[in-house]
């Protein structure tokens, strides 16, 4: 009996269900059918509102046919006969040139009104102000428009554009607005018709005109165009410093620079300037710096752990010294600074692994085969009893030098800059391939010859004029027959550090005749300008035009100016003359000169002969009363048999030596008498 019950009760839960099932089902129906008849509603309503639109566009004269109707009235206008066909090209052309469409003013832009919105809402669409969307899309995409019956409105074509009536009396072309910067070089930034057409105007600044010559001289550095008919284009380096003498006799009048405080500058007629407010327009890229200056403060921390830095030659204030020279001069401003570290692949071109691993790895990273150091009196630690080690800074400071020289060559290779002076340290040209020798851990110049070898396949000299021998450098090209190194150096017979350089060692293999070493001997009087100019005009230039090299890299050591102890030196070369052998270098090698830092370690004097090589380099040579004082003496009769000794080694493989071997004996100025030096050609190079 339970059980029977149970089924009875299961049956009517089945078919309740299945009543409820069947009412939502016709339910469901009776809802799609109702929004099939509201969407078809619709989509009549659609369909007849575009017949509406496409009917009353069909009643409108098509432009076509409206600019057809303008040019045949025109062309009746003017007496030309009328064809069936098209017209043709010429005839456009024709009616465009004649004088009905010439006397159509022209509007400006500017002329607009600018308080016009357009109102229609084709500007809301997300489409953005230059894209309308059509009424179809938005028909499609917004049912909701459309129930609410409110679309005429969003359907209606928008009114056509009527501009307002110019606001100004005359209409006026379109052209540049009074707070628009001219372009360096505009005609507007030139000097008074008076004066361009080479009439004295006494109403005139002079430093006005000064200032205007200087501006034409920066712009035709680059383009090498004509100037402006009557002007002269004065070098900017003698403009600036006639301005600099007329602007000091101004201030020493009481005169003021400020011409709002001058209450008749107003009447003068000067020429255009720009205000320092005002954006710098130029007519070209060019590079403003042509030298380079290779410099990093991170070569400042190498030191001796000891912490004394008297007790070290090579220490962190002769560099520091340098660039407070550099500084009161304003040529770290003038210079392109190029810094950067050296790469491992870099390191051992020039050098072992072994050497690499053990001077230029960090401690953490180093490898166990580490050389050894050694104990210095003074506490700290070295690789030798004079080349002072950090373990920390050391590193850092060798890799920067070499990759800071190596980018700098290489942009003075490539053109980026003309040249460049590489003040880095530690030094480089004593260092060989597996031994740090001399203050030196990596050779520096080696390395960014050997790169430049390889990236620009040309030749390379490298001149050392440091007072010491760079054993490094030759060892490490004794061989090549690309690499021309000439050195002039302190030898005394083998007895001065470190002991090579012998005139005899003149390369070997192919080699041979690519390295030339003019040794001086002893002599009664310390050695001096007369020499050194001796041993330039005489084995140096000529040699080097003959090899014809890309490139001149220089050893730069000042270890041979006054200061220095006959220990570390001993000869008198003056400041001056380093400049002076820097001028001659530009002539040679399209004048891509690098010069890097060496020796150079007491007195002033060695920032004042750094100062006097960039100033060459920036094609402003200098010459003081001592350098005056020292081209008229003849060189010591020692130091004449030295340079003969060098020609007589090197003569079967640089014949021009035979011919140049006649200016040994004679003073400079003598040898000026017949072959003057350009001071013009060098800043032409610059430029």
């Amino acid at each position: 009996m339970l059980n029977s019950l149970q089924q009875q009760q299961q049956h009517q839960i089945n078919s309740l269900q299945q009543q409820q099932q069947q009412q939502m089902n016709s339910l469901q129906q009776q809802q799609q059918q109702q929004q099939l008849s509201s969407l078809q509603q619709q989509q009549q309503q659609l369909n007849s509102l575009q017949q509406q639109q496409l009917s009353s566009l069909q009643q409108q004269p098509s432009t076509a046919a409206a600019a057809g109707n303008c040019f045949d009235r025109v062309a009746k206008e003017l007496g030309m006969p009328l064809a069936d066909t098209e017209i043709t090209d010429a005839e456009v052309s024709s009616l465009l040139s004649s004088s009905y469409f010439k006397t159509l003013p022209r509007i400006s832009p500017v002329q607009e009104d600018e308080s016009y919105q357009c109102t229609t809402p084709y500007r809301d669409s997300s489409r953005g102000s230059h894209g309308l969307a059509s009424p179809l899309s938005m028909a499609s995409s917004s049912s909701s428009i459309l129930e609410a019956g409110d679309y005429r409105g969003y359907l209606a074509a928008p009114a056509p554009y009527n501009p307002s009536p110019p606001r100004h009396g005359k209409l006026r072309p379109v052209g540049r607005t009074q707070s628009a910067p001219l372009p360096l070089g505009h005609p507007g930034l030139l000097a008074p018709p008076e004066l361009r057409q080479g009439k004295a105007s006494p109403e005139l600044d002079t430093h006005a005109i000064v200032k205007h010559q200087i501006r034409q001289s920066v712009l035709n550095r680059q383009n090498r165009s004509n100037p402006s008919e009557g002007i002269k284009c004065l070098d900017p380096m003698l403009a600036m410093a006639e301005l600099s003498k007329i602007q000091n006799v101004e201030v020493g009048q009481g005169k003021t620079r400020h011409s709002s405080q001058d209450g008749t500058s107003r009447s003068r007629p000067k020429p255009i300037s720009r205000t320092r407010s005002s954006p710098l327009v130029t007519l070209s890229s060019s590079t403003s710096c042509l030298t380079g200056l290779a410099w990093d403060p991170m070569m400042l921390a190498h030191a001796c752990l000891c912490g004394d830095s008297s007790q070290h030659p090579e220490s962190p204030e002769r560099l520091e010294n340098i660039i407070n020279k550099l500084k009161d001069h304003g040529l770290l401003n003038r210079c392109e600074i190029v810094r950067r570290r050296a790469r491992y692949d870099e390191l051992t071109c020039c050098h072992t692994e072994e050497h690499v691993q053990a001077y230029g790895v960090s401690p953490v990273v180093r490898d166990e085969r580490r050389k050894d150091l050694m104990r210095l009196p003074c506490g700290g630690w070295g690789a030798d009893s004079d080349t002072i080690w950090h373990d920390v800074h050391t590193p850092n400071a060798a890799k920067v030098a070499v990759g800071s020289l190596v980018e700098l060559v290489n942009k003075v290779g490539s053109g980026a800059l003309k040249n460049g002076f590489g003040l880095v340290r530690p030094p480089g040209h004593h260092a060989e391939a597996d031994q740090a020798l001399g203050f030196c851990f990596f050779n520096n110049i080696a390395i960014a010859a050997n790169i430049y070898r390889k990236t620009f396949k040309k030749r390379v000299v490298i001149l050392d004029w440091d007072v010491h021998h760079g054993n490094g450098t030759q060892k490490l090209f004794y061989s090549d027959p690309e690499v021309l190194y000439i050195s002039m150096h302190r030898h005394d017979g083998g007895n001065f550090f470190p002991g090579t350089g012998d005139p005899q060692e003149i390369g070997t293999g192919s080699g041979t005749g690519a390295n030339i070493n003019i040794a001086w001997s002893l002599s009664e009087q310390p050695l001096s300008d007369a020499e050194y100019l001796a041993a330039l005009r005489t084995i140096v230039l000529p040699v080097i035009k003959c090899f014809d090299p890309g490139i001149i890299l220089v050893s730069a050591g000042f270890d041979g100016t006054a200061s220095h102890p006959v220990t570390l030196g001993g000869y008198r070369v003056s400041p001056a003359c380093y400049g002076l052998l820097t001028s001659y270098l530009l002539y040679l090698a399209e004048g891509k000169v690098v010069l890097a830092l060496e020796g150079g370690y007491v007195g002033e004097e060695v920032g004042d002969a750094v100062v006097h090589c960039i100033l060459a380099l920036l094609g402003e040579v200098q010459a003081d009363q001592q350098l005056l004082d020292n081209i008229k003496k003849v060189p010591a009769p020692q130091a004449v048999r030295d340079i003969h000794t060098t020609i007589q080694h090197h003569v079967q493989y640089w014949p021009i030596l035979s011919e140049s071997c006649q200016f040994a004996g004679m003073s400079h100025s003598q040898y000026l008498d017949s072959h003057p030096i350009d001071i013009n050609a060098i800043q032409r190079i610059q430029m």
